[in-house]
């Protein structure tokens, strides 16, 4: 793409983010990053800022921060993903409740326990409405569960256990035609 567009030409976008994602995988993940942010700059001064491929490179560019421990940064681009897809796809959004499982881990390494408690037991809500008995609403449970553990909360996480638990044996139930 670059010997035939312009450095900031748009067309030039999705090999950037390709090339970003390549980088990623072969283990080179500062690279990834530039690549990454190369194409969000582009993407920002052409498309909407509500544009659906702005908040997929936006997800894309948080994961980087986050796998290169530069949590500050992941959270506020998680942040702004988060908010994005909120107004654009809604709340109960499978991608939007996906970034809340991404924001929440990072907010709580940052210290914000309040915030990711927040979000974990959003997503466990969001989930429940969305999919009734399943196991992603299960899974939710089990991340709060094991973030109530981090915070030594040994009570209520035992509780979590067993709310998961439960839902587990429900959807067995249903399984096996019981429900």
């Amino acid at each position: 793409a670059e010997a035939i567009f312009a450095p900031d030409d748009p067309r030039s976008i999705s090999s950037l983010v390709n090339l970003s994602q390549w980088q990623k995988a072969v283990g080179n993940p500062l690279e990834a990053l530039a690549l990454m942010e190369r194409a969000l700059r582009i993407q920002e001064s052409v498309l909407d800022p509500r544009h659906d491929d702005l908040m997929g490179t936006l997800a894309l560019l948080a994961a980087l921060h986050a796998q290169l421990e530069q949590l500050d940064e992941a959270a506020a681009v998680y942040t702004r993903v988060l908010d994005l897809r909120r107004n654009r796809i809604g709340d109960y959004h499978p991608q939007t409740l996906g970034t809340i499982a991404e924001l929440a881990p990072v907010l709580e390494a940052i210290g914000d326990s309040e915030g990711a408690e927040l979000l974990y037991q959003e997503a466990i809500l969001s989930w429940s409405e969305l999919l009734g008995v399943h196991g992603r609403v299960a899974d939710a449970i089990d991340k709060y569960g094991e973030f109530l553990r981090r915070q030594g909360r040994e009570d209520e996480a035992a509780q979590a256990d067993n709310a998961a638990a439960e839902v587990r044996v429900l959807i067995q139930v249903i399984l096996d035609g019981g429900g």
